[in-house]
């Protein structure tokens, strides 16, 4: 059984680490599409690393003067053993195209979705739950633009 994140500074280490993952990823995806002469896959990797740099830079703006905890990786409360956001290197041969990587992208910042919500259910803590329902509603915004993204069978380089 997963327990509960107890406090803000709990959810805001768990937030941080899904976001820096995220972010370092995707600049990882996007230099290796680069090497490989994929411009396009390359281009759409930056700008999910700019978008979740973006959510990263946010949180540690808010979490700023707070004394968060230090969590060991393997100690991270995440519901699927990983770090929602961040897809698994193993996702640069199976993603063979951009709607490929687009679905990588979406149930990646849908598990995120999920997880915050879980902490908007079960933290005892008030402003780890609105917190987490902000996030989620952030996190929201990325799900609809990836799917509006393969809805149009081609991904716009920049999110509406």
């Amino acid at each position: 059984m997963i327990h509960p994140l107890k406090s803000l500074p709990e959810f805001l280490a768990h937030a941080l680490a899904i976001e820096q993952e995220a972010t370092e990823r995707y600049r990882e995806f996007a230099e290796v599409y680069a090497r490989r002469g994929e411009p396009a896959m390359a281009a759409l990797c930056a700008t999910l690393a700019t978008l979740e740099g973006e959510h990263l830079e946010s949180l540690r703006t808010r979490s700023r003067g707070m004394s968060l905890p230090e969590i060991p990786p393997e100690e991270y409360r995440w519901l699927g053993g990983a770090s929602p956001e961040a897809p698994p290197r193993t996702i640069l041969d199976a993603a063979g195209n951009r709607r490929d990587l687009l679905r990588i992208a979406l149930r990646s910042e849908a598990a995120t979705v999920l997880f915050c919500h879980w902490v908007a259910r079960t933290s005892p803590d008030a402003q780890a739950r609105e917190m987490a329902r902000e996030m989620a509603r952030d996190e929201t915004r990325h799900v609809a633009w990836l799917e509006r993204a393969l809805g149009y069978g081609c991904p716009s380089p920049v999110p509406a």
